[in-house]
């Protein structure tokens, strides 16, 4: 079976050292992470595109007298790679990844929902055999 391109988006993609992304806004995020298949004797690095939420709120904010947003926006937002901010996905649960993992971001493309929603239903309807 061939495949049938369904529709195509272009992305532009931000640096977060640059241009930090906005928080609790629907977002692609490329993050970075390394693994271990030995026990940690060797990592190999890795990415993963998601789309997920940057969080106000910090893995550490329950234990420091400040939180790490009201740190980060009381100083020049310049350096954004320098705090943890909580990652979470479309359910709302929290993820394993921190914003300082990510090594670029983009807005989540508006029509791709759509889009996912028109093929499915196409699909669904050449399922259904016509009864003429």
């Amino acid at each position: 079976m061939a495949s049938q391109l369904i529709g195509t988006t272009e992305t532009g993609w931000f640096n977060p050292g640059v241009n930090p992304p906005p928080f609790d806004m629907k977002l692609l995020l490329m993050v970075a992470g390394s693994r271990s298949d030995d026990c940690g004797r060797t990592f190999e690095p890795y990415t993963v595109v998601m789309t997920a939420y940057v969080q106000q709120q910090g893995p550490g904010d329950e234990y420091d007298d400040e939180p790490a947003f009201d740190e980060y926006m009381a100083g020049d937002q310049t350096d954004f790679l320098d705090f943890q901010f909580n990652l979470k996905d479309e359910d709302g649960e929290v993820l394993d990844w921190y914003s300082d993992s990510i090594v670029a971001w983009a807005y989540y493309p508006l029509g791709i929902a759509q889009t996912a929603v028109n093929v499915e239903r196409e699909r669904q309807a050449a399922l259904v055999p016509n009864h003429e």
